[in-house]
């Protein structure tokens, strides 16, 4: 749900965001705007988020949240749109795989690749060359 709604608010402002992007460095009111409005996004992920970003370790909470906040820009949205070419809805596929691997990595890590990195693993033997080498 929260992509959806995020694809559609950032599909409908991109030619704006691109200009606001180009006049930003000169202009302070709308270097203000845009980040309220960037602030604004953040707090809204922070929120929206909150119980997944919780689940993570101390450490990686901020950083999560950094990463979040970069992944559902528009300036991420064009780099997807533009320049990878993708449809709106593929765009926002991606969008939404990248931030649930990033928020629960548990959930798209197969159980047996999850298994498989707290393994012992036995110390390898080297192969037999059968007791003819090959020239």
């Amino acid at each position: 749900m929260f992509v959806e709604q995020r694809a559609r608010v950032l599909e409908a402002i991109a030619a704006v965001a691109k200009a606001t992007g180009l006049q930003e460095p000169f202009s302070p009111a709308l270097a203000a705007a845009t980040k309220s409005a960037r602030d604004y996004g953040r707090a809204e992920l922070a929120e929206v988020f909150a119980t997944e970003i919780a689940g993570l370790d101390a450490d990686s909470r901020l950083h999560a949240l950094d990463a979040c906040d970069a992944l559902t820009t528009s300036d991420t949205w064009e780099y997807l749109r533009v320049r990878r070419g993708l449809p709106p809805d593929e765009a926002a596929a991606t969008l939404s795989t990248s931030l649930r691997r990033l928020l629960r990595p548990e959930v798209t890590t197969p159980i047996r690749q999850r298994a498989r990195r707290w393994r012992t693993r036995p110390p390898a033997t080297p192969a037999s060359s059968g007791g003819e080498e090959h020239r």
